[in-house]
């Protein structure tokens, strides 16, 4: 049954669609991912007529941007107006954010409909890229081996990247391309990662 994706921006589909598309599509016959984090009306409205059908495969996958994994969690549910406001701030906005009605579809689920259906990535994509090269690997490419990548954010990637004197955007794209990542490396270097597999591989 094909899977739909629902990332935050660039980076986390090209991990999707370039590294695990092979396991993904063997696993659900097809792939499809969608960005939800760069205020694409047309996709958001998209994304939530996908969610809408209890038929439709999907998760989310989210960055954890140093945010407690629940509150992370709502803010996006709160981004396609699933369920019920929570935050103290948008129940203040609620009655604005009624009268705005940015989607006029109504969803028929609610926010513990599609709570497990979300994955966090701890702490950023970036973590899940590094976790899958070996030592050497890295060694060879002159990139810093981290036993545990789980805390890995883009600000380690950029620090990588000066190093290296190369731009974080093709470190990635050459990890990609290498064909060198080990999903048994990653699971075992990083947690969330390793989650992941469990629910979704």
């Amino acid at each position: 049954m094909k899977l739909y994706i629902f990332v935050e921006g660039e980076h986390d589909e090209d991990f999707f669609k370039k590294i695990l598309n092979q396991e993904l599509n063997r696993k659900y016959g097809e792939l499809e991912c969608k960005r939800y984090g760069e205020n694409n009306f047309k996709e958001r409205k998209l994304i939530k007529n996908i969610i809408n059908k209890k038929q439709n495969n999907f998760i989310f996958c989210l960055d954890l941007d140093k945010n407690k994994e629940s509150i992370k969690k709502e803010e996006v549910a709160n981004y396609f107006d699933i369920g019920k406001v929570s935050s103290k701030k948008e129940k203040k906005q609620g009655k604005k954010l009624k009268k705005k009605k940015i989607l006029k579809e109504e969803f028929q689920i609610e926010f513990s409909d599609i709570e497990n259906k979300m994955y966090v990535v701890v702490q950023m994509i970036e973590s899940w890229y590094l976790a899958g090269f070996d030592t050497n690997f890295c060694t060879k490419k002159h990139i810093e081996f981290y036993p545990d990548t789980e805390e890995i954010t883009k600000g380690t990637f950029k620090k990588i990247a000066r190093e290296l004197r190369k731009d974080p955007d093709r470190i990635r794209d050459e990890l990609i391309r290498s064909g060198k990542f080990s999903i048994s490396e990653a699971r075992n270097r990083n947690k969330s990662f390793d989650n992941f597999c469990q629910k979704i591989l």
